[in-house]
């Protein structure tokens, strides 16, 4: 199943995010480190787009880089490399 952009599998009281400004064009469903905080970018846009960054979900899809080889299973812990994305 392909995934694009991000799926929340949770209903509003179960995750959190805060408005961000891009400064530069990001696709939606997009990993980053803003300051200390780990997030998916909702939407995604172009410079100077507002945008939603979750920070906290219960149940969250996400893409995953295609051919990257790696397997994550259901429920699985994920953690993210900020240098390498």
């Amino acid at each position: 199943m392909a995934i694009t952009g991000i799926k929340l599998r949770c209903g509003p009281e179960h995750w959190a995010s805060m408005i961000i400004t891009h400064s530069e064009t990001i696709l939606a469903g997009v990993m980053a480190k803003i300051a200390d905080t780990v997030g998916i970018y909702w939407s995604g846009g172009d410079d100077g787009d507002d945008d939603a960054f979750v920070y906290y979900a219960d149940a969250i899809l996400v893409p995953k880089v295609s051919g990257s080889g790696l397997s994550i299973a259901q429920g699985a812990k994920v953690y993210f490399v900020a240098a390498s994305g």
